[in-house]
């Protein structure tokens, strides 16, 4: 099994490992708790600031995580949300249309 955190790029914290099969699953994984998250939660509002990392590996027999001497990023949460949806009632056009 595999060892993952989400490390927050602006605090320099990382939050507690969780252990996934490998990359995919762990991505899927934080594809979910997003999707569920609170929209006001800071990893919801700026996802560029938090990076996806493999840390180590974890021996479900032993209990034993080994850590990585150099966890490897695989990206930031951002690279895993949908782009932000665009308001165009905002925009200050209006569009009418004339028959």
């Amino acid at each position: 099994m595999q060892a993952y955190c989400i490390r927050d790029l602006t605090s320099g914290f990382s939050l507690s490992p969780v252990v996934a099969e490998n990359d995919l699953t762990f991505m899927r994984m934080v594809r979910s708790e997003c999707a569920n998250a609170n929209p006001g939660s800071n990893i919801i509002k700026y996802p560029e600031e938090f990076a996806l990392v493999h840390v180590g590996e974890w021996d479900p027999e032993t209990g034993v995580l080994t850590g990585y001497p150099h966890p490897r990023t695989l990206g930031k949460v951002s690279d895993l949300l949908p782009p932000p949806s665009v308001d165009n009632t905002s925009s200050g056009v209006s569009v009418t249309s004339s028959s």
